[in-house]
C-alpha cells in the first residue's frame, strides 16, 4: 500500500512539474504572446493546441495583457465549455480573444475542428478582463511561477487551480494553465488499489481540497463541509495524527488502513498531503487472491516438469 502511495504522489509531482515546465518554455522566450493579443492569432493558437495536446490534464492555457487584452485556447474534451461556448460537434479546440478598442473590449471565438479548419463568431461586448483575476495580480511583474487556488473558475464555474508565470520579455503579461480539480478526482480514484479505497488531499489545516469520490466533490463545491458527514475523513481529521507511520481507523463498521503521505510539489498545492484508506478486508482478500494464483502457478510450472 505504500507503494500505492508513493505512486500517487509521484504522478500528482509529475503533473505540476510537466505544467511548470510548459508555461517556463512559454515565458522564457521572446514569441508570439509578446505581441498584443490580437496580433500573431496563429503563432500563439499552434503553439497553445501543441501544449494541450502533450498536457491533456490541462484545461485550457492563455494570455493576459496589461491592457486586457486576453488570448486562450480551451481544449473541448469536457462539456462545460462546450455548452458555454456553443461549440459546434465536430470542434476540437476553441480559440477566445479579448481585444481591447476604443469603443471597449470585445470578444471573438474561434472553433477549429481535427483538420485546422475555423469557423469565428461574430464580435461582441466582452465582459472578461483578465487583470481582475486572481492567476493574474500573484504572477504581473514577478518571475518566478505561482500556483493558485482551488477556486472557482470564471466561465465554466468549475473548481480549479492554475499556475501562472509572467513573461521574461514583459512582466505584465502573464501566461496562466488551469488544471480542474475533476482530473485530479479522476485520477485519484481510477488508482484504487480495492475498490472501497478512497483517497484525497488535504491542506495544511488537514481540510479536503480533493476526494476520489464524485459526491463528495459536489459536496464540497456547493460550498458545504463534507468531512463532517463522511465518516472516514471524520475519523482521520480526529486523530489528528499527520505521521507517515500506518495505522488503523474503524469507521462504517469496518477497519480501515490508513497512510499518508506529503506531496513533494514544490508550487501546486505545496506543503498538502494525500491520504489513501484502503478496508482491512479488502486487501486481506486481494492478499489471498495473490498467493492462490502464485500456488496455481506454481503447481502449473510443477507438473510441466513432471510431464
Amino acid at each position: 500500500m505504500r507503494v500505492f502511495s508513493e505512486r500517487l504522489v509521484e504522478r500528482f509531482n509529475f503533473l505540476s512539474n510537466q505544467t511548470v515546465s510548459s508555461i517556463g518554455m512559454i515565458t522564457s522566450v521572446p514569441n508570439a504572446f509578446l505581441a498584443p493579443a490580437s496580433e500573431r492569432v496563429d503563432d500563439k493558437a499552434r503553439l497553445l493546441r501543441e501544449l494541450l495536446s502533450r498536457a491533456p490534464h490541462l484545461d485550457d492555457v492563455y494570455a493576459g495583457y496589461p491592457d486586457g487584452g486576453f488570448f486562450q485556447v480551451v481544449n473541448l474534451r469536457g462539456e462545460d465549455w462546450r455548452r458555454v461556448l456553443s461549440a459546434p460537434d465536430d470542434a476540437v479546440f476553441a480559440v477566445r480573444i479579448v481585444n481591447v478598442e476604443a469603443t471597449g473590449a470585445v470578444e471573438t471565438v474561434m472553433f477549429q475542428d481535427k483538420s485546422g479548419n475555423t469557423t469565428r463568431t461574430a464580435p461582441r461586448p466582452a465582459e472578461y478582463d483578465p487583470r481582475t483575476r486572481p492567476w493574474y495580480r500573484a504572477a504581473a511583474n514577478i518571475s518566478a511561477p505561482v500556483s493558485i487556488g482551488p477556486y472557482s473558475m470564471a466561465t465554466t464555474h468549475k473548481l480549479g487551480m492554475t499556475i501562472a508565470q509572467s513573461h521574461s520579455g514583459n512582466r505584465h503579461v502573464v501566461i496562466g494553465a488551469d488544471i480542474i480539480l475533476d482530473t485530479i478526482t479522476d485520477f485519484l480514484a481510477s488508482e484504487r488499489i480495492t475498490p472501497d479505497t478512497v483517497a484525497f488531499i488535504v491542506d495544511t489545516s488537514g481540510n479536503p481540497v480533493i476526494h476520489s469520490s464524485r459526491n463528495f466533490m459536489q459536496r464540497l463545491m456547493s460550498g458545504k463541509d463534507p468531512g463532517k458527514d463522511d465518516a472516514i475523513v471524520a475519523k482521520i481529521r480526529a486523530d489528528d495524527s499527520w505521521t507517515k507511520e500506518p495505522r488503523f481507523i474503524e469507521a462504517e463498521g469496518r477497519l480501515f488502513l490508513v497512510l499518508v503521505a506529503p506531496l513533494r510539489s514544490e508550487l501546486l498545492l505545496s506543503l498538502h498531503r494525500i491520504v489513501v484508506a484502503a478496508p482491512l478486508d479488502e486487501l486481506t482478500t486481494q492478499a489471498s487472491a495473490s498467493l492462490m494464483q502464485a500456488l496455481w502457478i506454481s503447481l502449473l510450472i510443477v507438473i510441466a516438469a513432471i510431464l
